[in-house]
């Protein structure tokens, strides 16, 4: 279980820093947000927390 949530964890980290990039690279802020929702909160909201969650320790779920 914990190596799944690292892999998301990783994941993750890897798309908050694309977002970085791109806004390092001056992409307006309504495609950001699109890119965002699209790597993101989807696969977050959408995926991780409701299929998981239910079999998580609170240390986990508190990591993400």
């Amino acid at each position: 279980m914990d190596m799944h949530y690292n892999f998301l964890l990783r994941q993750h980290s890897q798309r908050l820093y694309l977002l970085k990039l791109l806004r390092s690279q001056d992409l307006s802020t309504a495609h950001l947000d699109h890119v965002s929702r699209t790597i993101t909160v989807s696969r977050l909201q959408l995926y991780a927390l409701p299929t998981w969650s239910g079999f998580s320790t609170a240390d986990l779920v508190n990591k993400i």
